[in-house]
Order: structure tokens, then sequence, then C-alpha cells
């Protein structure tokens, strides 16, 4: 039987959005072994991956996104290791952190095949970075540059990043494969919500004082400038100002000044009768059944946001910004609105612009657009392709 280890920053990153192709991978032979950092609710998500049977391995520290050469070659150490320890014959490492990680322990064992996975460009690659970014920046071009020829194929979510890192990484077509974002399994989604929608319902009214007989626009994100946060508070404040029918709720965690975000005192400054921060909420997919629009003004270089995924599975329409990823999410005006980067007036007229439409065929148009183009098992299918391919080993 064959083995693949997959390598991702964190415990949750695996669990949550590598699960169907853990499962995929275990119905079509393979043995499976899970390599990650820690992160939020690591132990848990842990426990979930041993308990169907997955070895799972733990690198301190990997769940971090700071780049640092030493921290870097140490957990590569460690990944050797692992290596030497279970003899797979693929890895196929997902984020940054995972794929330098991945490349510097794989140099060692000719003979694994090496798929590393761009997930998104991430902070490193905005147009905001002070002198320790750009340093970081160059660390990382030079890190996937080298990569290039030990990799089988190189895996991306989206068109952009995918062009971009082709001329930085000089990959020949062949090694180029786009999927659509990291998928959505909708089996596992009645698995993570908590309660029925009167109980939620009830919660919202009672702990944050939200009239639920309004229409639900769902902000769900952390507090990051770079995911639009302060946009989405302005944008509905203006709709409100305009309208009553709406109420705009913001689920996700605090950031601060540090983190490039907004703290929580800084957010309830911003707060207004029908915009509302309600924190981090563990049963988001509740959330996102009540809602009818999940707005993700993000200008952060994703892949495609998991977030927009989960909502054109729950029907959700969807009003974002003309970014990488976040686009591929809309067809303008069908299921939603793509709105300038920046604008809120253009928000502003996405929001407008949906209260005339059907919010039946709202529902229908993004869900099709989930079943069609982003569902788990349109990924998982390309990954078990490469697999099963026996590529050159380098």
């Amino acid at each position: 039987m064959k083995k693949v280890v997959l390598l991702s920053n964190s415990a949750g990153t695996l669990f949550r959005f590598r699960l169907p192709l853990f499962r995929a991978a275990q119905v079509a032979g393979y043995e499976m072994i899970a390599v990650c950092g820690r992160g939020h609710n690591a132990d848990n998500y842990i426990a979930g991956l041993r308990a169907l049977g997955i070895e799972t391995h733990v690198i301190d520290g990997l769940e971090t996104a700071e780049i640092r050469p030493g921290r870097l070659l140490r957990q590569a150490k460690e990944l050797r290791g692992i290596l030497g320890q279970t003899s797979p014959d693929i890895l196929h490492a997902f984020t940054h952190a995972g794929n330098v990680v991945g490349f510097l322990a794989v140099r060692h064992f000719p003979k694994i095949r090496f798929f590393p996975n761009l997930t998104g460009s991430g902070r490193l690659f905005s147009n905001t970075l002070d002198l320790r970014g750009r340093i970081s920046k160059l660390g990382l071009v030079t890190a996937y540059k080298s990569m290039a020829k030990r990799a089988e194929a190189v895996f991306f979510q989206n068109d952009q990043d995918a062009k971009e890192f082709t001329a930085i990484m000089e990959l020949t077509r062949d090694k180029i494969v786009v999927t659509p974002g990291s998928g959505l399994d909708p089996a596992l989604v009645g698995q993570e919500t908590a309660g029925s929608d009167d109980v939620l319902k009830k919660r919202l009214r009672d702990e944050f004082g939200v009239d639920t007989d309004k229409r639900i626009v769902l902000y769900p994100s952390r507090a990051l400038e770079a995911k639009g946060v302060r946009d989405f508070y302005d944008v509905g404040n203006l709709y409100s100002q305009l309208f009553d029918d709406c109420v705009f709720l913001h689920a996700g965690e605090e950031a601060n000044e540090a983190q490039g975000g907004l703290s929580k005192t800084d957010l309830k400054k911003l707060e207004s009768e029908n915009v509302r921060f309600i924190g981090f909420q563990d049963d988001i997919f509740g959330l996102m059944r009540l809602a009818q629009v999940v707005i993700l003004p993000s200008r952060y270089r994703e892949g495609v946001p998991r977030s927009l995924i989960e909502a054109l599975h729950f029907g959700n329409a969807v009003v974002t910004y003309d970014t990488p990823g976040c686009r591929d999410t809309v067809i303008q005006g069908w299921n939603g609105y793509v709105a300038r980067p920046g604008s809120v007036s253009d928000l502003l007229a996405g929001l407008v612009s949906l209260r005339e439409k059907s919010a039946q065929e709202l529902t229908k148009n993004s869900n099709h657009l989930f079943l069609h183009r982003f569902h788990a098992r349109l990924v998982t299918d390309i990954y078990l392709s490469y697999y099963g391919l026996e590529g050159t080993r380098q």
C-alpha cells in the first residue's frame, strides 16, 4: 500500500480543509499520514484525525506564519525524521510554511514524490510591506525558485497565483495545476452545526440584541484590515441609513494594530443598531444557514476564501471585492456582486442591487455554482489523478 503524507501549518487546516482528501485517498487504497503544527483547538483536531485511523505527527511552531530561516531548518530536520520513520511515497504540502519545510526535508529523500500546494499568496505578497516583510518575501521567493525542479507538480487555487508563481519558479506548463479552491464536502457540514435555527436566533436576540426578523448579512472573518473589516462596518452603516431591512453581523476573532487589525474596543466604536460584532462563533455554519448574504471585502491574497465556498453551499448571495480567488465565487448579478477593491460605495451598490433580486433565485444560483465548481470531489479527483501518476522522481 502506497503512503501519502499531507503536511500543513496547523491541525485545524488539515482537519477542516483536507478531510475529504484524507477520506478519498483512503478509499482509493492509500495509507494516509498527517504532519502539522498546532494552532487553534489543535488537540481536538489531532484527536479527530487519529480517530479516523490517520497517523498524526506534530511539529511545534509550524502554525506560525512568520518566515524565520532558523525555525524552518529546525522544522525541516524534524520532518526528515518523520519521513525516515514512515517511508512515504508522496509528500503533499500545503501553505507557505508547509511547502518550504517540506522542500527542505524532501531533498534528502530523492524517491519521495513532492507536491507543494499554494493555498494563497498571503500578506507577504501585498503592496504594503515594511522592510522586515520585504526581507521575508525575498527569502520565500528564493525558496520557491529552488523547489521548482524538485516538485513533480505545483497546485494553485486561482489563476493569478498560478501566473505569478509560474514566473517566479520558472515552471513548465506540465507542472502547473489550478484547483477550485480547497473544496467543501457537504456531508461534513452537518457534523459542525450545533443546533436548530430557532435556538440560534434566540441566542442572537438574547446575547447580542439582534433583530432576527431582518435579513442577515454575515461577515465571517477575523477583524483584519486586509480582510476588509473596516469596509464591512462602513457599508453596513451606510446601508442602514437608507434601509431598515437588514442586520449586519461580524462573526470572527478580534485582532489588534500589531496584527493589522481592530480590537474589540475598536469594533464596538463602529457598531450601530443594525451592525453588530458577535465575536468568534463555533456554529458558523448555523449562522450561514440563517444568513441571506455573505460579504467579504477582502484584499488579502487568498487562494479561494473557504468562507465564500461555504457561503455558496448554503445558498447565500456573495458580495466581495474583485480580487484573486474572491471573484471566482461570483457570476456578476447572478449569484452576487463583485465590487472594485477598496470602494465602499461599490459594495453599497451591490447590496442595494441584491434587494431587487429573488432570494430563491440567488439561493439556487449560488448552490449551483458550488456544486459545479467548488464541491470537494472536484478537488480530490484532481489530487488523486496526480497521486496515481508515476511522474519523474527528481
